[in-house]
């Protein structure tokens, strides 16, 4: 095996909601101590994939593991849970300083740029046509996020979305609708002042604080977080939504 070998990165697509059933973390899977690599048992690849999935999620990726390994025999593959995404991303870094990398590791997609530039990984897209996958398959507004200079660098592997939920009970309380939530900036306000005004609720809108809630929020208002295209174009230098109006319009 080469000391410093490539390898084939698989990211994930948005950090996770708190709401939502797709958290990294947690215990799951069996230990990333192990020696990492390919090799061959026999006339059976053995490859080393590095994954974020605890509890529920993680007995699910290894479940999807299994039936990958029972459906053909040519590859194997060897799944190790590596903790948070957070500690997924240290012990790769680590693992790229020693050489003993993975084979297919699990990235949080605000890793898209340090992978990309890393120059330890190949694009899944290098993959497509050896494998015959058709890259229509996931939709362009998904793979567009993991594409670099207009080639695709990583296979979502879930995509997550911020959800707006809102209590009907206290909507009727002060008055409101509770088959109409707000749909607009606008009538979150409206409707958040309504509510503490009304005394219905203490807080009117509450949100959790994660940058990529704001990143998202600054896309939907058809902005950009950074400039050169938010790193598109070339490499991002500052932030564009202090000057643009976004960041503002959100806050």
């Amino acid at each position: 095996m080469k000391k410093y070998k490539k390898i084939l990165a698989v990211l994930l697509g948005g950090a996770m909601m708190a709401s939502m059933a797709a958290c990294g973390g947690g215990s799951g899977g069996s230990s990333g101590d192990s020696s990492s690599g390919e090799s061959s048992s026999g006339d059976k690849i053995s490859i080393t994939f590095w994954h974020a999935m605890g509890g529920v999620n993680g007995e699910a990726t290894q479940k999807l593991v299994d039936d990958f390994n029972a459906s053909q025999d040519e590859i194997e593959v060897h799944a190790e849970y590596q903790g948070t995404y957070d500690d997924t991303i240290t012990k790769l870094k680590a693992a790229m300083q020693s050489g003993n990398l993975p084979d297919v590791c699990q990235m949080y997609d605000v890793g898209t740029k340090f992978m990309a530039d890393s120059g330890y990984i190949i694009p899944v897209e290098d993959m497509f046509e050896t494998t015959g996958y058709e890259k229509g398959t996931v939709m362009d507004v998904i793979t567009s996020y993991y594409s670099v200079e207009g080639k695709q660098y990583a296979m979502p592997f879930n995509v997550s979305t911020p959800m707006l939920y809102y209590n009907k009970d206290v909507f009727e309380k002060a008055g409101l609708d509770p088959e109409t939530p707000p749909a607009t900036y606008e009538e979150v306000m409206e409707y958040a002042e309504k509510i503490v005004e009304s005394g219905a609720a203490p807080v009117g809108y509450s949100q959790a604080i994660y940058g990529w809630f704001f990143e998202q929020q600054i896309a939907g208002l058809g902005a950009y977080y950074g400039n050169n295209d938010n790193g598109r174009t070339s490499a991002m230098t500052q932030v564009d939504f202090d000057q643009n109006g976004a960041g503002l319009k959100v806050f």
